[in-house]
């Protein structure tokens, strides 16, 4: 693969060539200032954008344009990133060398017309709008049903509800129905004329995509002073403990762990080892200990989020067994800590973490992640991390065990039991 990036006037342009694909894959990220007030409503742009356009009317002539350019797949979302709220739009087609001349460059000017030629003004738009809200409405109305789900969401929000971390549409749910046309015309046209643009090119392509991506109605000249990594910067001296009553039988208890000052080594390599020895498999402490030994969980796992430098650990317990539970996995940290793992599940962790590498690179969608990755968090390429994860040891994973301080607890407690 040979990368070449280009800062142009009004967005970065990043072009992975590699002869591995019969397509062409476009990933248009616009990023601007994660915060409450416009999460709604950039969602609620993500499923529309492409729908309501001025040059194609209705859906039968988009659909007749899509057929007559081999069926590109395209589609829209939005994700945090830190500090940031990503805006994406993913577009893949057959590389024109398998179809007919120029149809790269007509492609992209149908991609381009869906984006930048939204009809704000046309009965469709409305209609649209308003199945859209109710879809949304819908979908996160929802996870009030899924207690797992929930609990994670519900944990954050305790940990600290005016932080980023804790930014999420299920609790902006109220907001949906005051959405109207001039909140969604706002919020693209502030996307357009203020967001940062990084555009991903993977494929068998040459230089003169840039020319076919000229004149992009971008605006933004300039570069976000903030970076993708959110550093926690305030610690309890004991963690909060909240337990809330629910309907359902199984209590789900989610569990948030703050990581301090640790370094970018450690966020990249070490932290993923650790999380592999305390609760990232079925051969993990947490599983082993708590789920089989003691038989007080159905499910119990842990994950770490780089992008806020936070660990959690999810279960689900019945809620007689809540205080062991917590007593046992509070054991498990010390016990890192302390050391107490083997070199085999160090090697485990890294020979798992080296096998998973061979997938960054085999598919368009993952090397555009493998990129946008080193752009956004000064991630390493391939060959880099396989050099950097066999250097961890257990010095390395005792040490940054002392840097994580349990933040909140909380119960989503079950009516198992009630009777008894």
């Amino acid at each position: 693969m040979e990368y070449k990036k280009y800062k142009l006037e009004h967005y970065n342009l990043h072009i992975i060539k590699t002869n591995k694909f019969k397509t062409i894959s476009i990933r248009i990220n616009l990023k601007n200032k994660l915060n409450k007030e416009n999460v709604i409503e950039r969602i609620i742009l993500s499923k529309i954008l492409i729908l309501i356009n001025s040059i194609y009317k209705d859906e039968r002539e988009l659909t007749i344009a899509n057929e007559e350019l081999f069926n590109p797949r395209i589609s829209l979302g939005t994700n945090k990133s830190g500090f940031y709220n990503l805006f994406n739009i993913n577009a893949t087609f057959l590389n024109e060398n398998l179809t007919e001349k120029d149809m790269n460059l007509k492609t992209i000017e149908f991609i381009k017309n869906l984006i930048f030629n939204i009809d704000f003004e046309s009965e469709q738009f409305i209609e649209a709008l308003d199945r859209t809200k109710r879809a949304l409405y819908d979908d996160l109305i929802s996870i009030k049903e899924n207690p797992a789900a929930y609990s994670s969401i519900r944990m954050r929000e305790l940990m600290d509800k005016d932080s980023l971390y804790a930014i999420h549409p299920f609790l902006l749910i109220d907001k949906i129905k005051d959405v109207d046309k001039e909140d969604i015309k706002k919020a693209y046209n502030d996307m357009i004329n203020n967001d940062e643009v990084d555009i991903f090119i993977v494929g068998d392509i040459d230089n003169n995509i840039k020319d076919m991506l000229d004149n992009l109605p971008f605006k933004n000249k300039e570069t976000h002073a903030e970076e993708h990594t959110v550093i926690c910067t305030s610690f309890k001296e004991k963690e909060n403990i909240i337990i809330e009553p629910d309907k359902n039988t199984q209590s789900k208890l989610s569990i948030s762990l703050k990581l301090k000052d640790i370094t970018e080594f450690e966020r990249n390599y070490i932290v993923g080892a650790y999380n592999y020895i305390l609760g990232g498999t079925s051969t993990s402490k947490l599983f082993k200990n708590v789920r089989e030994k003691h038989s007080l969980c159905y499910f119990i796992s842990s994950s770490f989020n780089a992008n806020y430098d936070i660990l959690e650990i999810h279960a689900g317990i019945d809620k007689k067994n809540f205080d062991l539970a917590l007593k046992l996995i509070k054991e498990e940290l010390e016990n890192m800590k302390n050391g107490d793992f083997t070199e085999e599940i160090i090697n485990n962790a890294k020979t798992g973490y080296i096998n998973s590498l061979d997938n960054l690179t085999d598919s368009p969608i993952s090397i555009i992640n493998l990129y946008s990755s080193k752009e956004y968090y000064n991630t390493d390429l391939v060959d880099e991390r396989r050099q950097k994860v066999n250097t961890v040891n257990k010095d390395m994973i005792v040490e940054l065990s002392k840097k994580i301080y349990i933040d909140t607890v909380y119960l989503l407690e079950g009516n198992a039991y009630d009777k008894e």
